[in-house]
């Protein structure tokens, strides 16, 4: 799914996965390869 997060390599827009506590991001750009993990049970209110 698209999200309105920008690509801090490319600046296109990032797609988003979700899978139990974690969040991917992925570039849509495909010649960009920038990958994130986001560990939703580190993130404290």
């Amino acid at each position: 799914m698209k999200s309105e997060l920008i690509c801090p390599n490319c600046n296109e827009k990032l797609d988003i996965d979700t899978s139990e506590d974690l969040i991917f991001l992925n570039c849509s750009n495909k010649k960009c390869s920038y990958e994130s993990v986001i560990d939703m049970d580190c993130i404290s209110e």
